[in-house]
């Protein structure tokens, strides 16, 4: 067993066609439009607000979960609060 500590962010984790990645966002912090090919996106809220933007977009508060392709483009925004959010990169097939 391993424990990755909350500080840390970034990839944490990486193997069986699975990448974890923990990410931290100021109030009001963003990520620009970015997309992930040929995967699937998993995204979970551990506390905070955030807004994933694509065509439409949706707002996601602590504990709630959002999923898309990979291949589409999305930006991210952090609501008053910040975010903290897990991104699950997952290949197509898993």
């Amino acid at each position: 067993m391993t424990k990755i500590p909350r500080e840390q962010t970034g990839r944490i984790w990486q193997g069986q066609g699975v990448d974890v990645i923990r990410k931290t966002l100021a109030p009001g912090g963003s990520i620009p439009a970015h997309s992930h090919p040929q995967k699937n996106v998993l995204v979970i809220l551990v506390r905070g607000e955030l807004r994933i933007k694509h065509n439409d977009s949706i707002n996601l508060t602590a504990g709630e979960l959002a999923t898309f392709p990979g291949d589409i483009q999305v930006s991210l925004q952090a609501g008053q609060a910040g975010a903290e959010f897990l991104v699950f990169l997952l290949n197509h097939g898993n």
